[in-house]
């Protein structure tokens, strides 16, 4: 089972402070266009953007992913 989150603007796999403060500064400068504080997708950041990643901030959110496999043929011996 899988699930997508927003807000990951940093891309290090947390949703955290980092990721909230990056959206509050472009909310303040009023960034318009394809930016990675937009997480809504409307090409504005503004307080909707800013709320998702809060929500998101606070629920812990992080990337669990399965280890990865290097390539091959895998034999069952």
């Amino acid at each position: 089972m899988w699930c997508i989150y927003s807000g990951d603007t940093m891309k290090d796999g947390v949703i955290d402070g980092t990721d909230l403060g990056q959206a509050n500064n472009d909310a303040s400068n009023y960034f318009t266009g394809y930016v990675r504080s937009d997480v809504n997708g409307d090409r504005i950041v503004d307080a909707s953007d800013v709320m998702i990643i809060s929500n998101n901030v606070f629920k812990y959110v992080t990337t669990m992913k399965p280890s990865s496999f290097t390539g091959g043929i895998l034999i069952n011996p």
